[in-house]
């Protein structure tokens, strides 16, 4: 995600490309180039604006990420995989409630209890 601070007016706005910001901004004052090559360690500022690299995290990522520090913190050796995580072979994912194998749970407790039992 990029952050995009107009210094003049003080309005922020959230892109998730560059080339979004280039196709929106004219008056950007610094290259497609030199931001595909800026590391991201730090802002991009230019005479108008203020360029920032962050992340968006959404309740999902928050659930899993506790989840995951639950499990590890029972022994659980839990694992990241793409879309979740895998704990014994199964695949733990979120979507308004914990999924496994397709059976719901509403929360980090009973999911923790399906694996200690």
């Amino acid at each position: 995600m990029y952050h995009l601070q107009n210094k003049e007016t003080e309005r922020h706005v959230y892109y998730n490309a560059l080339t979004a910001i280039m196709e929106d901004v004219k008056d950007l004052g610094v290259s497609k180039s030199k931001l595909d090559k800026h590391e991201w360690d730090e802002a991009i500022e230019t005479e108008k604006y203020i360029i920032r690299s962050g992340i968006l995290i959404g309740v999902a990522e928050v659930r899993l990420n506790n989840f995951f520090i639950a499990a590890h913190d029972h022994n659980l050796k839990p694992i990241l995989v793409s879309g979740g995580i895998e704990v014994n072979g199964k695949k733990i994912t979120y979507k308004k409630s914990y999924l496994i194998d397709g059976e719901k749970y509403k929360d980090i407790t009973e999911v923790l209890f399906y694996f200690l039992d």
